[in-house]
């Protein structure tokens, strides 16, 4: 369990500095994972209005080219 607890906290000193002498504040460190999830946020409704172009298997392949390839 020790060993555990030494990684997290190892992981968490890793997040929350720039190096060992400049340490991040709180503000830099919510602006960043606010950042973050922003991204996260508008790369999925991206995806997920992506794929809700394509609902059938009619709009993925129209019923005139499936009867040439057919």
């Amino acid at each position: 369990m020790t060993k555990l607890r030494t990684k997290i906290k190892a992981f968490r000193n890793r997040l929350t500095s720039i190096s060992k002498e400049e340490p991040l504040n709180k503000l830099s460190l919510t602006t960043i994972i606010i950042l973050d999830l922003f991204v996260l946020i508008i790369l999925f409704n991206g995806l997920d209005e992506h794929t809700r172009q394509l609902t059938t298997a009619d709009e993925y392949l129209p019923v005139a080219a499936r009867n040439i390839f057919i």
